[in-house]
């Protein structure tokens, strides 16, 4: 787990700190892990080149409902959803593309 994985999960799971410090995590903890994973390889495989980090994560128990990212180089924020479908499967979508098109123009 990385630091940022930990850090993410710590917030969202505060009662349980020496467990995720520990890597022993619950059944819920770890598939918001997976999720938080995925939202991450989502984003580098869409946007490769470019470099996130999620600043914050809310929802529960499985699904997020509101991840916050950074892009690190251009600093600019957005937000991304993850949720699971029927199949069990993370899904995604984000705005990330509106913000690079808006700033964009401003730019002109």
């Amino acid at each position: 787990m990385t630091e940022d994985e930990r850090r993410l999960l710590l917030n969202e799971f505060p009662d349980y700190a020496d467990r995720i410090k520990e890597g022993k995590l619950y059944t819920s903890q770890y598939r918001k892990l997976e999720e938080i994973r995925f939202g991450m390889d989502y984003l580098e495989r869409k946007y490769s080149g470019y470099k996130f980090r999620m600043n914050y994560i809310d929802g529960w128990p499985v699904t997020i409902d509101v991840c916050s990212i950074s892009e690190e180089i251009s600093g600019r924020d957005f937000k991304m959803n993850i949720w699971e479908n029927e199949d069990e499967e993370f899904e995604a979508e984000d705005n990330f593309t509106d913000i690079l098109w808006r700033s964009s123009i401003l730019s002109i």
